[in-house]
């Protein structure tokens, strides 16, 4: 009883870290020591001192949204505003009045008006995440900004000035989805590329990216948990549709449920019937 005790005020202590410290610092998106991840680290470095805008491909939960701010505080707009916007899921008529604001006459003849996340950004950098999702006429609009850093709110017909630089993303291919008409070609050819790679494809990262994330999940843990041999190779083994998203999930879970601080086998738990152990790491403790 009081062994069950001791493990539920441990689990306890780890979850309250969790919830108040694990936002503090920001993830970095070049863990690792894979070719492609340092690739992608030399002209993630290359791109952020520029003040050209940039595309981001990659599958969901590979860290897209992470990249584009590593990008902003890496470039000439550090410290100046960064505004993301999540356009899967929103109307046209919600993103437009979002974007650009609007102004319009009260039923009383009071003048209404709010500024738009574009304003908000103002010398900074404003982050559209799934732009496949955006109307073909509201990226016309975003282009007219980025090349004439000009626009309207709704409703207005003075022009405002405005100096953003834009990042997109999409987890399609954006060269498809410039050949369906879904992407505007001058917002794809004005843009530079960069590439995130799925999990799966830097499976020599996982280990790195592990215990970086559990020391976030426990840092205000003098020992923070490790994992036992079992338990990388079950990680490195898995094909994570999920991405990194997924194995910070699953490493959050294992860090609540564990019964002790080296993380075994048995206290991860996946999502789907993907994981492949050879027989000789089947370790289950």
């Amino acid at each position: 009883m009081l062994l069950r005790e001791k493990r539920r005020m441990r689990n306890h202590r780890q979850q309250r870290s969790y919830r108040s410290r694990h936002s503090v610092r920001e993830f970095d998106p070049f863990i690792g020591r894979s070719a492609r991840i340092r690739e992608l680290a030399r002209t993630a470095a290359s791109f952020a001192a520029s003040e050209s805008p940039i595309r981001i491909h990659g599958e969901t939960g590979t860290g897209k949204g992470v990249l584009a701010r590593w990008l902003h505080e890496h470039g000439p707009r550090a410290g100046k505003a960064f505004v993301e916007v999540g356009c899967a899921g929103m109307s046209s008529e919600q993103l437009c009045r979002e974007l650009f604001g609007y102004h319009h006459e009260g039923s009383a003849g009071a003048d209404l008006a709010k500024a738009g996340l574009l304003e908000l950004a103002h010398h900074g950098t404003i982050f559209l995440d799934e732009i496949g999702d955006v109307d073909p006429r509201i990226q016309s609009m975003l282009g007219r900004v980025i090349e004439q850093q000009r626009f309207r709110r709704l409703g207005e017909v003075r022009e405002r000035e405005v100096d953003v630089r834009l990042i997109t993303a999409s987890n399609q291919d954006m060269d498809a989805l410039t050949r369906q008409g879904r992407l505007r070609n001058d917002l794809r050819i004005s843009s530079l590329p960069l590439e995130l790679p799925p999990l799966r494809d830097r499976r020599e990262d996982i280990p790195l990216l592990a215990q970086d994330i559990l020391s976030r999940l426990c840092s205000e843990s003098s020992r923070p948990p490790v994992l036992s041999a079992g338990a990388v190779t079950a990680l490195q083994q898995y094909e994570w549709p999920g991405n990194i998203r997924e194995l910070r999930n699953v490493l959050e879970r294992a860090v609540l449920l564990g019964s002790s601080n080296v993380l075994a086998l048995r206290d991860l738990h996946f999502d789907t019937c993907q994981l492949a152990i050879p027989a000789s790491h089947g370790e289950t403790s």
